[in-house]
This record gives structure tokens, sequence and C-alpha cells, in this order.
């Protein structure tokens, strides 16, 4: 509690060693085993031209974080830079932003996605953010079918976005209703 953990892994190429079931399987093992989360976020840096991108582009999705390719030693500087700026202004972890629909509203799963793809959460759905920081927004867009008799000013979505806090291990959380703008149709927010 009060640190903020990540890995930052470093590669010049392929693995060449690799576990009998693979290493995303693997790596999908022990987050299963920690109850779906990491205890920390997995930043993936690849150095030079032989990589395997696909597999360090999964790993650090998986891992909750960024993956950088860095072509030549022009780049290094730049990419640990920005790297370790993100993490100095990181101001939660394990956030996860659940929504609900309210007046007889629904929603699709489908098309939200954080770290990692929405999942059905009740009558609603919970996106995995990962991390937030300070001074930067982040947008999560949900598809919605709005009921017949909806009427402007109505609540539409319920949010409750839960987060741990760099300075104290215990998780947070912040509720909100949203309604829809006013002299919007139906028909104008199916567009």
């Amino acid at each position: 509690p009060g640190r903020l953990q990540h890995v930052m892994l470093l590669t010049d190429g392929v693995p060449n060693i690799n576990p009998p079931r693979g290493i995303v399987p693997m790596l999908q093992k022990v987050k299963q085993k920690m109850g779906g989360t990491l205890p920390c976020s997995v930043s993936t840096f690849g150095f030079g031209c032989d990589l395997d991108s696909d597999l360090l582009v999964e790993l650090a999705r998986m891992g909750c974080g960024s993956y950088a390719f860095i072509p030549d030693a022009g780049f290094v500087g730049t990419v640990f830079v920005n790297a370790v700026t993100n993490l100095l202004v990181t101001m939660a972890s394990n956030v996860k932003l659940r929504l609900a629909p309210l007046s007889d509203a629904s929603m699709a799963a489908s098309g939200a996605r954080g770290c990692e793809p929405a999942r059905a959460a009740g009558n609603g759905i919970e996106v995995d953010l990962s991390s937030l920081q300070f001074g930067q927004s982040r947008d999560v867009l949900v598809r919605m079918a709005l009921p017949p008799a909806w009427t402007a000013g109505s609540d539409l979505l319920e949010a409750e976005l839960r987060y741990t806090t760099r300075d104290q291990g215990e998780p947070k959380s912040a509720a909100a209703t949203g309604k829809l703008a006013a002299g919007l149709s139906a028909e104008d927010a199916e567009a």
C-alpha cells in the first residue's frame, strides 16, 4: 500500500524459452489465481527490429500497461521519459467503472473497452480502466437503447467508479447518475 507497483519488461527479441502452455496462457492463469487482477501493471519495451511485437502488445494489454517499440538508441530517452512521466502522474490504480442502465434503457457490452473488454455485471457492464492519471481524461463510449417511453431529463445511466489511490491501500468509490441532454430525442440519440 502507498506505492504504485509496475513492471517494465525490456527485451531485444523473441523469447528463447517458453512455458509449455505458452506465455499468454500462463499470465492468464496467474491473473485468475489473483482474482482477475495482477498486483501491478506491466509495460513492455521492445528494442530493435527482431521482435515478437504481437506477444509484447498482448502482455502489455493483459497487464493493463503499454507497449513501446524502440527501433534504435535515438528513441530510448523519449520512450522512457513518457513511461516514467505517466507513472509519476498516476493517481489511482485498479480502476473499475460499472455502468448500469436506468429507466428501462439497455446497453450492449460489446462496444465498451478499457484495459480489457467490458464484461457483463448485473444488468450493466464493468470496464477495467487500469489506472487514472492526474489531468488526463478517459472516455468510455457505450451503445444504449432507449425505451420508447423515454422523456428528456430522465436518468438513463448509473455509474460507479471504484479505485485504489497511491496514498492508501483501501479501495474507494464514487457514484453518479446521468441524463441525456434536454432537447435531444431518442431518435437523435440513436443516430
